[in-house]
């Protein structure tokens, strides 16, 4: 029964991506934000004054509680965060904290695939000029994703919970993420690393001298950094767009084989 719940959930937040999301305005819905749900089992959710925790939002926001029609709840979670503004996640569970776990990892996903994409092309296009280079890619690697979702996830956190109570108590928890406050943090910090990393190749272009290791390590973690947080931005920003690079991919691979 769990799988099939699951799967609806799964399938109903596709259509919302998609804009068609299946509609039940005449699904009940009671929303018990400011008194926590009556549960009879003493083990049920929290009470909804509690926010959610580990999310690295600065303001955290109250966890609205909700009962009645499942469908009804998706239905509205639909009109109050709109694909347009918010990604979102679904994590079902028996209880309450597991739930929001399954959430937010569901949230995660998609950044974890597109900043680990983009790292490998840069160790396609790079790394294989040399097995240091490679290496170096390699090291930084890990560190560089694990910034980047950090710094995405900062604007994500569990907004709703649907208690369940028939045919057994299950938890489900939304995980929402603020696409264009997301958007406008990354494109600074994008615009930023940029910045610096167009320094180091004029800087060395005028002295014409070969680039040292120091210098390298310093235009390889700027530049790893980077990508990954522009990946990321092309998930968050509604173009589904990122910034361009402003030294092409073919100079820096050439400016790097050289040195």
């Amino acid at each position: 029964m769990a799988y099939r719940i699951a799967a609806l959930i799964a399938a109903l937040l596709m259509a919302w991506a998609g804009g068609c999301a299946h509609r039940t305005p005449d699904a009940p819905e009671r929303d018990e934000t400011a008194s926590p749900p009556k549960i009879a089992d003493k083990s049920g959710p929290p009470p909804a004054a509690i926010p959610s925790k580990g999310t690295g939002v600065k303001k955290k926001m109250p966890v609205k509680v909700k009962t009645g029609d499942r469908l009804g709840w998706v239905d509205n979670a639909v009109k109050t965060y709109p694909p347009d503004r918010f990604l979102t996640g679904v994590g079902i569970a028996p209880d309450r904290k597991t739930a929001e776990q399954r959430a937010l990892v569901e949230l995660k996903k998609p950044f974890v695939r597109a900043i680990s994409g983009r790292i490998t092309m840069q160790r396609e296009s790079i790394g294989k000029l040399s097995d240091p280079l490679d290496r170096k890619l390699i090291a930084l690697a890990a560190a560089s994703r694990e910034s980047s979702l950090e710094a995405v996830l900062a604007f994500g956190r569990v907004a709703e919970i649907f208690v369940e109570k028939k045919p057994q108590a299950t938890i489900y928890a939304l995980a929402v993420l603020d696409r264009p406050a997301c958007t406008r943090q990354l494109e600074s910090r994008v615009r930023q690393l940029d910045h610096q990393l167009k320094k180091i190749v004029e800087r060395s272009r005028q002295s014409k001298e070969r680039i040292q290791p120091d210098q390298q390590s310093e235009l390889l973690q700027i530049l790893t950094r980077r990508e990954a947080l522009d990946a990321a931005m092309a998930l968050t920003n509604k173009t589904g767009k990122g910034i361009s690079l402003p030294v092409s991919q073919q100079t820096l691979v050439g400016f790097l084989k050289k040195n």
